[in-house]
């Protein structure tokens, strides 16, 4: 982020429990993990996760108070920033699951959708850091469509967590089922803990 300190040092610090990467980094210990090439990725989808908050849940006035909101800009230097670092993987498919992510959740955010609708939009940001977890680190494709899904679900529950929406119990249900059909390994054990009460 050191090349952008001058556009977001006017701004509060901002938080983030690193949900995105921590999913990332799991799912690809299902293949060949490689930090230096997981990195980038890592990274891209926490600045997504961070313009997603930025552009839909926070509104900063400007210090003139003109009707600019500051807070966009930044939403969008984050996009950029994280598409420039994914560049560096040379795979096409990750800028475009990156692009439909952004699809997903605005469509979450603007459209009339039911609630499961809804929150399944929200929750893509979730099912991309796991696919591109698998993605890049070369995962079987039956245990990535496996990562997928965990991570679909567990970004509703997340994301009916965060807008206290109720939520079918079935749905922490989907999360364990899919967990099941994951190799056993340490990062199975990880994922497990990341599922909310």
């Amino acid at each position: 982020m050191a090349s952008g300190r001058e556009i977001v040092s006017s701004t509060e610090e901002e938080k983030t429990d690193l949900l995105q990467a921590k999913l990332l980094l799991l799912s690809a210990k299902f293949g060949n993990y490689d930090f230096e090439k997981l990195l980038p990725a890592a990274l891209a989808v926490e600045l997504f996760s961070l313009a997603f908050k930025r552009h839909y849940y926070s509104r900063l006035p400007t210090p003139d108070s003109r009707p600019i909101n500051f807070s966009l800009i930044i939403g969008d230097f984050y996009y950029a920033k994280a598409l420039s670092l994914v560049s560096s993987l040379n795979d096409v498919r990750v800028v475009e699951i990156l692009a439909q992510t952004i699809l997903s959740f605005t469509r979450g955010n603007s459209e009339e959708l039911n609630g499961i609708e809804r929150l399944s939009e929200l929750a893509s940001l979730h099912q991309t850091s796991c696919w591109l977890g698998a993605l890049v680190g070369e995962v079987d494709e039956k245990v990535a469509e496996f990562l997928k899904a965990y991570g679909v679900n567990l970004g509703i529950l997340y994301e009916a967590k965060n807008s206290s929406r109720d939520v079918d119990k079935n749905c922490k249900n989907d999360v364990l089922k899919v967990l099941r059909f994951l190799p056993e390994n340490d990062a199975k054990k990880e994922l497990r803990l990341l599922i909310p009460d």
